[in-house]
């Protein structure tokens, strides 16, 4: 799980059995709270610039702690995570293409979902099948989720499963009620195991999904099996006794050669 911050405070998961999160100080060596600057803002017309490899399921999360948090998660600084959903116990309530949009990505992750639909909905019942539940969830459905999504869903519904989450101590996304997220989902392409996401804290959900068309555009689907060949070239230099120095030596020798950035 890559996880890189300025933020004053960053999420740390407790062990399964505790199912809760807690706080932990995390800064900069100067003590700057301050983002950095992306480099893709810099230089976006660079392919380069863009790439993201990394596995699976990406949230951001914010940098305040659930049982502390009164005002939007865009007021404090974001982390990205990323992490394999394999067996991660995910909660989904909502209706409509918001919720299907949801399903459809988490089930892309390889997430375990049980899907929540007070109403009757075809094209999220023919989604979920049998994972789906035709009510709200309550408390008791809480028990074993590690994370809750919430999404086309009125604003009173959501308010009070957003705070349901937070008592139980998972951290909740509200999808376009950022006074009502503790993370936010990017907009995310799938090229094989090579991940781009984009995010704009939550703030402005249009631009991400522009961003994420033209990556769509810059990165093809041939980028997931350049990737695995690059994996394949390492593995073996690996196998050679070759350190870490020598292995990014290697790769960059190895992607000259391809011509991919040229």
């Amino acid at each position: 799980m890559p996880i890189s911050s300025p933020a004053s405070n960053a999420w740390v998961p407790l062990p399964a059995a505790r199912r809760r999160w807690r706080p932990c100080a995390r800064r900069s060596p100067t003590g700057s709270t301050s983002p950095k600057k992306s480099s893709a803002a810099r230089s976006p017309s660079a392919a380069s610039t863009w790439v993201r490899s990394a596995i699976r399921c990406p949230i951001r999360v914010a940098s305040s702690p659930i049982s502390s948090r009164a005002g939007p998660a865009a007021t404090s600084s974001m982390y990205p995570v990323v992490f394999p959903p394999a067996g991660l116990d995910v909660l989904l309530a909502g209706a409509g293409e918001a919720a299907a949009r949801r399903l459809d990505g988490l089930d892309a992750a390889g997430a375990t979902v049980r899907v929540f639909c007070p109403q009757g909905d075809d094209a999220l019942a023919r989604a979920a099948g049998a994972r789906l539940t035709a009510r709200l969830p309550e408390a008791a459905d809480l028990a074993g989720a590690r994370l809750m999504l919430v999404a086309g869903l009125d604003d009173e519904v959501s308010a009070h499963l957003a705070a349901l989450a937070r008592g139980a101590g998972i951290p909740v996304n509200v999808e376009d009620r950022l006074a009502l997220c503790d993370f936010h989902v990017p907009a995310v392409v799938r090229r094989g195991d090579l991940l781009l996401t984009v995010s704009t804290g939550g703030t402005a959900p249009g631009l991400a999904a522009r961003l994420r068309q033209r990556l769509e555009r810059l990165f093809g689907p041939e980028w997931g099996e350049r990737l695995a060949a690059l994996a394949r070239a390492r593995a073996a230099w690996k196998a050679d006794g070759a350190d870490m120095a020598a292995l990014r030596r290697r790769t960059r020798e190895w992607l000259d050669r391809q011509g991919w950035f040229d």
